[in-house]
């Protein structure tokens, strides 16, 4: 209670605001974290009362400044912000159903529910790295525009974010190309929720921000004059600033605050009688003094002039006209390379094509270390740096995870597509990042070359086995896995045109071309997901499904099996599995035949296609880890070469389909 007294300003006092809401929406709900949002709440009051640029009546104005609270689970803290400031969003039933099912104020913030809400947050570092990219963003686009546009981003982290490795990744990367607009502020309140932080970390935070290159200020977080001064520094600073926030959490829990029992427990109703009691309030729950409130509501008037000035200078966010632009120069694209019907890697199909397509300034690329081993790099790309954001091409270094939630940031920006690459065997450390942008159904493009077990020398610790499918798992993800340069072209018009995020399985070694008809050429046949690309037969003994580097080895299959054995073998090439899907039952049924004998040929884990083949098909794929050595002596080793599958299908077929008839 003595140290809550002293702090006493006016601006202290309207932060009494977020947590009087805070402690009783938690307390209804009977769930949550207030400890964070009471902590932070005066740092949030000076913020928004005197620095950060929004308009609650247009929270899509592209010069505003971004507010994202990458700890997440102190959501109260941004819904208390967004309806005492007056976004039209949110409302305070919406606080009083905090938590509950259905409401706009859920356990952590979600960016497609409120305005306001930036980022969706809560796996903790996320945010941050998400702000990384939404200033790199800002950045690139202001430099291409307007000299006038100011643009800011304000990161709200705890100690977990900074312990979470992305942390370390998104700040080198930060400090590495001068995001000068990124201003982190760090909950220093030396509580986690197993206890003190000092049983699990002994870091020196300002001295780690100083290493990597950024400018940091430390601050009591709970005096008016030092937060103020921070921000005032920190906004004309020529490096990303980490501000340093001495806070305690659940500051106003006079019996728990600075412990853990604050951090994500409910305050008792007695407690919050006490602090209201303490601070003269007299309002009932969930209601705020009028003249407070009208306070709060008028911060944002200091920000019309940039308003108007600015709110005009944008247009430019990717449009269905961009993408229609696009998507005609790819199909152009397209038809040349089904005429000129050249075996090569899907990887290098992707080079061929960004080389030469058109109108793809919708685009943002980068990879992870690896541009000249997964080829995204070509010579229109001129690299983004420290010293010139003009350009396309952003080199990660190998920062996987963060790189993937960087590009979230870009793709909520909304001004370019970001389309990422590196190994597909990394994918397993880009995971939280990309379950993210699918969560939040953001555009974002991953690109995994090296699809297989034939990358082969580099060995098992490279080569993906289960990571297909687990990609598969993933909702809103479409996952393509295209089987030579005409469907990679047909694939990447679908994602495009997606309200989501894709990734693009492609192999590191040449595939057999199989796509080279008109009618194949002319008409987009991966926008069903599966469809036949070679029909021996309106009625085949043998359907084979496959997809990437196996359609073409299916293809030669299935002409073996007609040439040599007299089966007539259809074969099915599956690009998209999840496109599959929504398609119409008659329609499945027609390219999954059901009278055929069913076989899937997936080298890695093929689990998705067990549906398909049904109990007489039969499913050939690799469930165990590789070998090191080169790719045609691995598939010799482990029984998978052309001739191999040819003995198995024929001996499956003759053991289950010919019994059968007869």
């Amino acid at each position: 209670m003595e140290i809550f007294e002293k702090y006493n300003l006016h601006e202290n006092k309207l932060a009494n605001c977020i947590r009087c809401l805070t402690m009783d929406a938690i307390h209804k709900s009977n769930s949550g974290h207030p400890g964070m949002p009471m902590g932070m709440a005066d740092i949030a009051t000076v913020l928004f009362k005197e620095f950060i640029n929004f308009n609650p009546n247009d929270a899509t104005w592209q010069n505003r400044d971004r507010f994202i609270v990458s700890n997440g689970h102190g959501s109260m803290l941004l819904y208390s912000i967004l309806y005492l400031t007056g976004y039209k969003g949110i409302s305070i039933d919406d606080i009083k159903n905090f938590r509950q099912l259905h409401s706009k104020a859920t356990g952590h913030p979600e960016s497609n529910l409120l305005e306001g809400v930036e980022v969706s947050t809560g796996p903790l570092g996320q945010g941050l790295a998400n702000a990384v990219g939404i200033a790199l963003a800002i950045k690139n686009s202001n430099t291409l525009l307007s000299s006038d546009l100011t643009s800011k981003v304000y990161c709200t982290v705890g100690d977990g974010c900074l312990m979470e490795g992305i942390s370390q990744e998104a700040i080198t990367f930060a400090s590495h190309y001068g995001l000068d607009n990124l201003i982190v502020i760090f909950d220093n309140n030396s509580i986690s929720i197993d206890g003190k932080t000092t049983i699990s970390t002994s870091e020196n935070q300002s001295e780690r921000f100083k290493a990597a290159g950024w400018d940091v200020i430390d601050i009591d977080g709970h005096n008016i004059e030092q937060i103020r001064n921070a921000f005032s520094v920190a906004k004309i600073s020529s490096s990303p600033v980490f501000i340093n926030a001495k806070t305690i959490i659940g500051f106003g829990d006079f019996e728990n605050q600075g412990t853990q029992k604050v951090h994500g427990s409910p305050i008792s109703q007695d407690a919050i009688n006490n602090f209201k009691k303490a601070i003269s309030w007299k309002e009932q729950e969930f209601s705020i003094p009028q003249n407070m409130l009208s306070e709060w509501r008028k911060f944002s008037n200091r920000c019309k002039d940039l308003y108007e000035k600015t709110q005009k200078i944008y247009d430019k966010n990717v449009n269905n006209e961009s993408i229609s632009l696009y998507t005609s120069s790819l199909n152009s694209v397209k038809n040349k390379l089904a005429i000129q019907s050249q075996e090569m890697s899907t990887r290098q199909a992707l080079n061929v094509i960004l080389s030469v397509v058109e109108n793809d300034n919708i685009f943002i690329y980068g990879s992870a270390d690896l541009a000249s081993s997964t080829m995204i790099k070509t010579s229109k790309n001129q690299d983004i740096t420290k010293n010139s954001f003009r350009g396309n091409y952003i080199n990660f270094g190998i920062r996987e995870h963060a790189m993937a939630a960087i590009a979230n940031g870009i793709s909520i920006f909304g001004d370019k597509i970001p389309m990422i690459s590196t190994f597909l065997v990394f994918s397993d450390y880009m995971r939280g990042a990309i379950r993210m942008s699918a969560l939040m159904k953001q555009k974002v493009f991953y690109v995994f070359t090296h699809d297989s077990i034939c990358v082969g020398e580099d060995g098992p610790t490279h080569q993906p086995i289960e990571h297909v499918s687990s990609l598969r798992l993933i909702p809103n993800l479409q996952v393509f896995r295209p089987s030579c340069q005409v469907e990679l072209c047909e694939c990447l018009s679908l994602a495009t045109e997606y309200q989501g995020p894709s990734a693009f399985i492609l192999s590191r070694q040449s595939v057999k071309f199989v796509r080279n008809s008109k009618e194949n050429s002319e008409t987009n046949m991966s926008k069903m997901g599966g469809y036949t690309i070679y029909n021996c037969t309106d009625s085949p003994k043998i359907t084979i499904i496959a997809t990437g580097s196996e359609v073409g080895l299916s293809v030669s299959i299935a002409k073996t099996m007609l040439l040599k054995y007299g089966i007539q073998t259809n074969v099915v090439s599956m690009p998209c599995i999840s496109i599959f899907e929504e398609q119409s039952k008659d329609y499945k049924d027609k390219i999954i035949n059901t009278k055929s004998m069913n076989v899937a040929i997936e080298f890695g884990n093929g689990i998705f296609f067990e549906k398909y083949i049904k109990k007489d098909g039969l499913l050939i794929d690799i469930k165990s880890f590789g070998e090191s050595g080169k790719c045609e002596d691995i598939l010799d080793f482990i029984k998978l070469k052309e001739d191999d599958i040819v003995l198995r299908i024929l001996q499956h077929y003759k053991k289950t389909i010919l019994e059968i008839e007869e």
